[in-house]
């Protein structure tokens, strides 16, 4: 169940990343979807806390987001997005 969580997130990953470079454009259901495999971690991985996951999602797309402000055009917004599930699979190490 693990690795099916982990390869499923992994794939829809790299479908978003070739979108991307075809396109230059992360599209919002193709981030709704990379949701999906993130919340079935949460109960496939509940070794990893709720908060570090939330810290995790928050942090990494906050980092992503006050570049973008201070130096415009530095990430997209589907960059930003999509960073959001990624955090809460990998968390915050703390």
């Amino acid at each position: 169940m693990r690795a099916g969580v982990i390869f499923t997130f992994t794939i829809i990953c790299a479908i978003i990343a070739w979108m991307d470079i075809q396109k230059q454009k992360i599209y919002n259901e193709a981030v709704a979807v990379l949701f999906v495999p993130a919340i079935v971690s949460f109960f496939v991985f509940p070794e990893l806390p709720i908060m570090s996951r939330v810290l995790g999602a928050v942090s990494v797309s906050g980092i992503m987001l006050l570049a973008s402000l201070i130096s415009p055009g530095a990430f997209g917004g589907g960059d930003i997005k999509m960073m959001v599930p990624v955090g809460l699979v990998l968390g915050l190490e703390r």
